[in-house]
């Protein structure tokens, strides 16, 4: 995760940066890096598509479109120069997380679907492929 933005004052109100959140309910958006599976507990930085250009990828997703953060300890994510890795409880949510890909993803287009009164509901969707990885 790298930013967390929060709605204030209503229906009108502002998205705006908060610093931390006791509670995914009181989140309105996410800005996150997206990593590609590389290997058991191994992702890389760089999405396949993005390669060429040497970039990372970003997304910016809705608060309902968000399952888990692993752990906050140091030993909870290793750093390497081209990819990261995962504690192996992180594995088995990741594994777990992909086993229920389809199911999730039908979950997520009905949460991120704005039904309206006498009107045609209208899906938003996150800035996610379908072939991305969960991260």
């Amino acid at each position: 995760v790298i930013t967390l933005y929060s709605k204030n004052g209503g229906k009108a109100g502002a998205h705006s940066w908060v610093p931390s959140s006791d509670t995914i309910g009181s989140l309105s958006y996410m800005i996150v890096q997206v990593y590609q599976h590389f290997y058991r507990r191994q992702f890389k930085f760089s999405h396949r598509n993005y390669t060429a250009l040497n970039t990372l990828h970003f997304a910016h997703l809705p608060a309902n479109s968000f399952l888990v953060l692993l752990p906050s300890r140091d030993e909870a994510v290793k750093h390497f120069q081209d990819h990261i890795e995962i504690v192996l409880g992180g594995q088995k949510i990741f594994e777990d997380l992909t086993t229920e890909r389809e199911a999730l993803g039908k979950a997520f287009a009905s949460l991120n679907t704005v039904r309206r009164k006498g009107k045609a509901n209208v899906k938003i969707e996150p800035n996610l492929r379908s072939d991305a990885k969960f991260g």
